[in-house]
């Protein structure tokens, strides 16, 4: 299973994101318009496991 989260502040960069059970690490570019979300990111990363909240809040994640 795989658990994605999206970056709302800044692009995806080293230092921005927990490494530990990274799959996936992917930059728009730019601000994007996230339909599941409803609201625009920059990215999002894919873990292996659930993050916790603590993770979410201080680099500014949102669980998809």
């Amino acid at each position: 299973m795989v658990y994605r989260y999206y970056s709302v502040s800044r692009p995806v960069a080293a230092g921005n994101f927990p490494t530990k059970g990274v799959v996936k690490v992917r930059n728009f570019g730019g601000r994007m318009f996230c339909k599941e979300l409803k609201r625009k990111v920059y990215g999002y990363v894919d873990y292996d496991r659930p993050l916790q909240a603590c993770d979410l809040d201080e680099f500014h994640l949102v669980e998809r």
